[in-house]
Protein backbone atom coordinates (compact mmCIF):
# COMPACT_ATOMS: atom_id res chain seq x y z
CA UNK A 1 0.00 0.00 0.00
CA UNK A 2 1.23 3.52 -1.06
CA UNK A 3 0.58 6.14 1.59
CA UNK A 4 1.65 9.25 -0.62
CA UNK A 5 2.03 13.17 0.48
CA UNK A 6 1.12 13.85 4.06
CA UNK A 7 1.40 17.72 5.24
CA UNK A 8 -0.91 20.32 5.78
CA UNK A 9 -1.55 24.18 4.42
CA UNK A 10 0.18 26.68 3.47
CA UNK A 11 -1.68 29.48 4.77
CA UNK A 12 -1.99 32.23 1.85
CA UNK A 13 -2.25 36.15 2.28
CA UNK A 14 -3.34 38.33 -0.03
CA UNK A 15 -0.17 41.10 -1.04
CA UNK A 16 -2.03 43.77 -2.53
CA UNK A 17 -1.89 46.54 -0.21
CA UNK A 18 -3.83 49.99 -0.55
CA UNK A 19 -2.20 53.30 0.99
CA UNK A 20 -4.27 56.08 1.45
CA UNK A 21 -2.53 59.30 2.83
CA UNK A 22 -3.99 62.91 3.44
CA UNK A 23 -2.06 66.00 5.09
CA UNK A 24 -3.72 69.16 6.45
CA UNK A 25 -1.58 71.89 8.08
CA UNK A 26 -3.20 74.85 9.51
CA UNK A 27 -1.26 77.93 10.85
CA UNK A 28 -3.38 80.26 13.30
CA UNK A 29 -0.78 83.59 14.68
CA UNK A 30 -2.29 85.99 16.42
CA UNK A 31 -0.46 89.36 16.96
CA UNK A 32 -1.35 92.40 19.62
CA UNK A 33 -2.06 95.30 17.98
CA UNK A 34 -0.19 98.83 17.70
CA UNK A 35 -2.16 101.42 19.97
CA UNK A 36 -4.79 103.18 18.39
CA UNK A 37 -5.34 100.82 15.26
CA UNK A 38 -7.88 98.78 14.64
CA UNK A 39 -8.46 94.76 15.88
CA UNK A 40 -7.61 92.81 12.90
CA UNK A 41 -11.29 90.02 12.43
CA UNK A 42 -11.01 86.72 13.82
CA UNK A 43 -12.62 84.73 11.24
CA UNK A 44 -11.03 80.85 11.24
CA UNK A 45 -7.58 78.86 9.98
CA UNK A 46 -9.05 79.81 6.16
CA UNK A 47 -8.91 83.66 5.99
CA UNK A 48 -6.29 85.69 5.86
CA UNK A 49 -6.85 88.38 7.72
CA UNK A 50 -3.25 90.44 7.39
CA UNK A 51 -3.81 92.98 5.64
CA UNK A 52 -6.01 94.33 8.53
CA UNK A 53 -3.02 94.88 10.84
CA UNK A 54 -2.20 98.62 11.58
CA UNK A 55 -5.29 100.04 10.19
CA UNK A 56 -6.19 103.36 11.73
CA UNK A 57 -10.26 104.19 12.33
CA UNK A 58 -11.47 105.12 9.79
CA UNK A 59 -9.85 102.92 7.57
CA UNK A 60 -10.30 99.76 5.63
CA UNK A 61 -8.75 96.28 4.80
CA UNK A 62 -9.03 93.48 1.78
CA UNK A 63 -10.01 90.10 3.59
CA UNK A 64 -8.81 86.65 1.76
CA UNK A 65 -8.86 83.23 1.48
CA UNK A 66 -6.17 81.62 2.92
CA UNK A 67 -3.27 79.13 1.56
CA UNK A 68 -5.03 75.89 0.10
CA UNK A 69 -8.37 77.66 0.15
CA UNK A 70 -10.04 79.45 -3.06
CA UNK A 71 -12.86 82.24 -3.04
CA UNK A 72 -13.74 86.19 -3.77
CA UNK A 73 -11.71 88.96 -1.58
CA UNK A 74 -14.04 91.13 0.58
CA UNK A 75 -13.47 94.69 2.08
CA UNK A 76 -13.75 94.78 6.27
CA UNK A 77 -14.60 98.87 7.70
CA UNK A 78 -13.41 99.93 10.76
CA UNK A 79 -15.12 103.20 11.75
CA UNK A 80 -14.42 103.77 15.49
CA UNK A 81 -11.94 101.67 17.85
CA UNK A 82 -14.53 100.54 19.82
CA UNK A 83 -16.66 98.82 17.22
CA UNK A 84 -13.55 97.22 15.05
CA UNK A 85 -13.76 95.97 11.64
CA UNK A 86 -17.40 94.93 10.10
CA UNK A 87 -18.16 92.89 6.82
CA UNK A 88 -18.99 89.27 6.25
CA UNK A 89 -17.46 86.59 4.30
CA UNK A 90 -15.13 85.69 2.09
CA UNK A 91 -16.55 82.22 1.87
CA UNK A 92 -13.69 79.91 1.15
CA UNK A 93 -13.69 76.38 -0.41
CA UNK A 94 -10.68 73.84 0.14
CA UNK A 95 -8.54 73.65 -2.49
CA UNK A 96 -6.75 70.53 -1.04
CA UNK A 97 -6.99 67.07 -3.02
CA UNK A 98 -6.97 63.43 -1.41
CA UNK A 99 -4.73 60.78 -3.35
CA UNK A 100 -4.95 56.88 -3.21
CA UNK A 101 -2.50 55.13 -4.10
CA UNK A 102 -3.25 50.83 -5.02
CA UNK A 103 -0.62 48.29 -5.26
CA UNK A 104 -1.11 45.41 -6.71
CA UNK A 105 0.73 42.01 -7.08
CA UNK A 106 0.52 38.55 -8.64
CA UNK A 107 -2.19 37.88 -11.45
CA UNK A 108 -5.22 38.58 -11.74
CA UNK A 109 -8.24 36.70 -13.64
CA UNK A 110 -11.22 38.78 -14.84
CA UNK A 111 -14.03 37.20 -16.22
CA UNK A 112 -16.65 39.48 -17.96
CA UNK A 113 -19.85 39.00 -18.94
CA UNK A 114 -21.67 41.11 -21.73
CA UNK A 115 -25.44 41.24 -21.65
CA UNK A 116 -27.20 42.21 -25.07
CA UNK A 117 -30.91 43.56 -24.72
CA UNK A 118 -32.96 44.21 -27.84
CA UNK A 119 -36.16 45.73 -27.50
CA UNK A 120 -38.38 46.54 -30.34
CA UNK A 121 -40.89 49.71 -30.18
CA UNK A 122 -44.53 49.46 -29.68
CA UNK A 123 -46.60 51.05 -32.65
CA UNK A 124 -50.74 51.77 -32.26
CA UNK A 125 -51.97 52.62 -35.70
CA UNK A 126 -55.52 54.07 -35.30
CA UNK A 127 -57.45 55.61 -38.26
CA UNK A 128 -60.04 57.97 -37.96
CA UNK A 129 -62.72 59.22 -40.85
CA UNK A 130 -64.19 62.26 -40.31
CA UNK A 131 -67.93 62.62 -41.16
CA UNK A 132 -69.13 65.81 -42.09
CA UNK A 133 -72.88 66.70 -42.05
CA UNK A 134 -74.61 69.37 -43.79
CA UNK A 135 -78.17 70.41 -42.94
CA UNK A 136 -80.32 72.95 -44.82
CA UNK A 137 -83.40 74.38 -43.85
CA UNK A 138 -85.78 75.77 -46.55
CA UNK A 139 -88.81 77.44 -46.32
CA UNK A 140 -90.68 75.42 -48.79
CA UNK A 141 -92.80 76.80 -51.97
CA UNK A 142 -96.48 77.95 -50.93
CA UNK A 143 -98.44 75.17 -51.73
CA UNK A 144 -96.27 72.64 -51.42
CA UNK A 145 -95.68 70.31 -48.47
CA UNK A 146 -92.81 70.60 -45.73
CA UNK A 147 -89.65 68.29 -46.02
CA UNK A 148 -89.84 65.65 -42.51
CA UNK A 149 -86.85 66.22 -40.69
CA UNK A 150 -85.34 63.22 -39.50
CA UNK A 151 -81.46 63.45 -38.26
CA UNK A 152 -78.21 63.63 -40.27
CA UNK A 153 -77.89 59.90 -41.19
CA UNK A 154 -81.14 60.27 -43.42
CA UNK A 155 -81.44 61.99 -46.76
CA UNK A 156 -84.88 64.07 -47.65
CA UNK A 157 -84.24 66.26 -50.50
CA UNK A 158 -86.15 64.30 -52.98
CA UNK A 159 -89.07 65.87 -50.39
CA UNK A 160 -88.51 69.24 -51.56
CA UNK A 161 -90.91 71.08 -53.59
CA UNK A 162 -94.10 68.03 -53.55
CA UNK A 163 -97.47 69.00 -53.48
CA UNK A 164 -100.11 67.08 -51.61
CA UNK A 165 -101.01 63.46 -52.91
CA UNK A 166 -97.73 63.04 -53.81
CA UNK A 167 -94.98 61.20 -52.04
CA UNK A 168 -91.09 60.86 -52.22
CA UNK A 169 -87.92 58.76 -51.32
CA UNK A 170 -86.02 59.16 -48.02
CA UNK A 171 -82.61 57.68 -48.02
CA UNK A 172 -79.42 57.03 -45.91
CA UNK A 173 -76.59 59.83 -46.59
CA UNK A 174 -73.04 59.22 -47.36
CA UNK A 175 -71.62 57.30 -44.16
CA UNK A 176 -74.51 55.42 -43.43
CA UNK A 177 -76.21 52.01 -44.75
CA UNK A 178 -80.04 50.87 -45.04
CA UNK A 179 -82.79 50.51 -47.09
CA UNK A 180 -84.97 53.47 -48.73
CA UNK A 181 -88.42 53.93 -47.08
CA UNK A 182 -91.36 56.37 -48.82
CA UNK A 183 -93.01 59.22 -47.45
CA UNK A 184 -96.40 60.51 -48.57
CA UNK A 185 -97.74 63.83 -48.10
CA UNK A 186 -101.65 63.73 -47.54
CA UNK A 187 -102.21 67.36 -46.57
CA UNK A 188 -100.27 70.63 -45.77
CA UNK A 189 -101.67 70.22 -42.11
CA UNK A 190 -100.10 66.53 -41.54
CA UNK A 191 -97.14 67.16 -44.12
CA UNK A 192 -95.21 63.89 -45.21
CA UNK A 193 -95.60 60.90 -43.07
CA UNK A 194 -94.34 57.70 -43.50
CA UNK A 195 -91.39 55.16 -41.40
CA UNK A 196 -87.41 55.15 -41.43
CA UNK A 197 -85.46 54.09 -42.93
CA UNK A 198 -83.14 52.38 -40.44
CA UNK A 199 -79.31 53.75 -40.95
CA UNK A 200 -75.97 52.04 -39.99
CA UNK A 201 -73.03 53.83 -39.65
CA UNK A 202 -70.24 52.66 -42.02
CA UNK A 203 -67.55 53.77 -40.38
CA UNK A 204 -64.65 52.00 -39.37
CA UNK A 205 -61.74 52.15 -36.62
CA UNK A 206 -59.01 49.63 -36.88
CA UNK A 207 -56.23 49.45 -34.04
CA UNK A 208 -52.92 47.31 -35.15
CA UNK A 209 -50.59 46.73 -31.85
CA UNK A 210 -47.54 45.23 -32.25
CA UNK A 211 -45.76 42.83 -29.49
CA UNK A 212 -42.34 44.09 -27.48
CA UNK A 213 -40.14 41.63 -27.14
CA UNK A 214 -37.04 41.71 -25.20
CA UNK A 215 -33.61 39.04 -25.15
CA UNK A 216 -31.44 38.89 -22.83
CA UNK A 217 -28.18 36.91 -23.37
CA UNK A 218 -26.39 35.01 -21.13
CA UNK A 219 -22.85 34.07 -20.20
CA UNK A 220 -21.64 31.49 -19.06
CA UNK A 221 -17.32 30.57 -17.69
CA UNK A 222 -16.41 27.47 -17.95
CA UNK A 223 -13.22 26.02 -16.14
CA UNK A 224 -11.23 22.93 -17.11
CA UNK A 225 -9.11 20.84 -14.63
CA UNK A 226 -6.43 18.52 -15.88
CA UNK A 227 -5.81 15.90 -14.34
CA UNK A 228 -2.56 13.46 -14.82
CA UNK A 229 -2.01 10.14 -13.58
CA UNK A 230 1.66 9.43 -11.69
CA UNK A 231 4.28 7.36 -12.91
CA UNK A 232 4.38 3.99 -11.79
CA UNK A 233 6.40 3.96 -8.09
CA UNK A 234 6.10 7.82 -7.73
CA UNK A 235 3.93 9.97 -4.70
CA UNK A 236 0.55 11.11 -6.08
CA UNK A 237 0.55 15.00 -6.23
CA UNK A 238 -1.93 16.37 -3.58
Amino acid sequence: TVDNFYGSGPVCTSTTTTTSQTTTTTTTSTTTPVPGTCYPPTLGPNVDTSDCSGVYPPGTCTVRCGSSYAGDPVTYYCYDLDGGFTGSGPDCSSTTTTSTVGTSAGPTLTTTSLTLTYTTATATETSVTSTTTTTSTTTPAPGTCYPPVLGQDKDTSDCSGKIPGESCTVSCTTGYSGSSSTYVCKDLDDNFIGIGPDCVSTTTTSTRTTVTTTITSITSTTTTTSTTTPLPGTCYPP
